[in-house]
């Protein structure tokens, strides 16, 4: 006589056990064996959901793996304990075999080289607009097909990391951390120092004077209180203009001679 019956699914994913059909609850080492059995399903649900999902070669391969081998364990417990029957295999051999062919394209290109890329500018003074205007960008192709970006210290290339989103999880993000910049260590995104930069590399980049430069360095600094401790932290805009590189000796050598005060 069965007296139970589980229905299990995983965020919509068909399951590898439709229902477990037992006819005794009575002893504890067969309750051992439906929990863990149920507990196996939920596992193989996620990891095929997450293969199935992915676009990550790695992510795909391991999952697979790992849904191959707790399948087989469920086959075992199965085989074990005849009032346990596993169920609805038709449909997790679907996942399954979708999972493989990915793995088996994603191998294709990584065979060829093709992989995701992300490109992360430096945060300083002295760094390339261009390079500013191309952070974060992202391009899935060789490494030999990456676009030369400016020159080659302003920023660079950097494989992409998946986000949970991509390997198929429902979860949030982590935050991507932090980087250093000559700002000291700000969020990876450049937070409010990429605003910042990428409107003094358009002053510096303008081609105008020294004099003029200096003023409008000024005026950027007084825009936004962030963008004043740019300026509390290198003194005054000339520092700020030489940590970018500027050559401003001859503005220096004629600016006047600031007035001692007497005491």
């Amino acid at each position: 006589m069965h007296v139970g019956v589980w229905k299990l699914n995983s965020g919509g994913i068909p399951p590898i056990i439709s229902k477990l059909e037992v006819d005794s609850l009575e002893r504890a080492e067969f309750e051992m064996k439906v929990k863990t059995a149920t507990e196996l399903v939920k596992e193989i649900n996620l990891l095929l959901s997450i293969a199935t999902h992915s676009s990550d070669f790695q992510t795909v391969s391991t999952r697979l793996d790992a849904a191959n081998e707790k399948t087989i364990e469920l086959q075992k417990i199965a085989a074990e304990e005849p009032r346990i029957t596993l169920t609805n295999f038709g449909a997790a051999e679907k996942l399954a075999e979708k999972a493989r062919d990915m793995l088996v394209k994603l191998q294709y290109d990584r065979k060829n080289d093709a992989a995701l890329w992300c490109y992360h500018a430096r945060f300083y003074l002295k760094t390339p607009r261009e390079h500013l205007l191309n952070h974060g960008l992202m391009m899935r192709c060789s490494e030999s097909d990456l676009p030369i970006i400016g020159d080659l210290v302003g920023g660079a290339w950097h494989h992409a990391l998946p986000t949970f989103k991509e390997m198929g999880v429902d979860i949030l993000e982590f935050s991507r951390g932090s980087v250093a910049s000559d700002m000291g260590s700000i969020p990876a995104d450049g937070g409010f120092y990429m605003d910042f930069l990428l409107e003094f590399r358009a002053i510096v980049e303008s081609g105008i004077e020294i004099p003029e430069m200096v003023i409008m360095v000024d005026a950027l600094c007084a825009s936004r209180p962030d963008f004043g401790y740019v300026k509390e932290r290198h003194d005054n805009a000339l520092t700020i203009l030489k940590r970018a590189h500027v050559d401003v000796s001859n503005f220096i050598k004629k600016s006047p001679p600031k007035k001692q005060e007497r005491f």
